[in-house]
């Protein structure tokens, strides 16, 4: 059976250091939240699903701290 998800995207972020910053100050809501890595051409690297924002973004990630990411963006459900 099919499901569909609505998600609020917020960003974009320029880097990673951005993007563990807006999750710090603006997205210390609890519950699940998606997160997404693009690279050139908006070419979709990686996207998470957390129960903490902060906790798993502002850890070591290897999935994030790849290169070739260019711009992040939160997502709420």
């Amino acid at each position: 059976m099919p499901v569909a998800v609505i998600v609020d995207w917020y960003g974009p972020c320029t880097g990673l250091d951005a993007f563990r910053r807006m999750a710090r100050i603006d997205w210390t809501v609890d519950g699940r939240t998606l997160y997404m890595a693009l690279g050139s051409h908006n070419k979709v690297r990686y996207i998470g699903l957390t129960e903490t924002s902060v906790g798993r973004i502002c850890t070591r990630h290897d999935k994030l701290e790849n290169e070739d990411n260019r711009t992040f963006f939160m997502g709420r459900l």
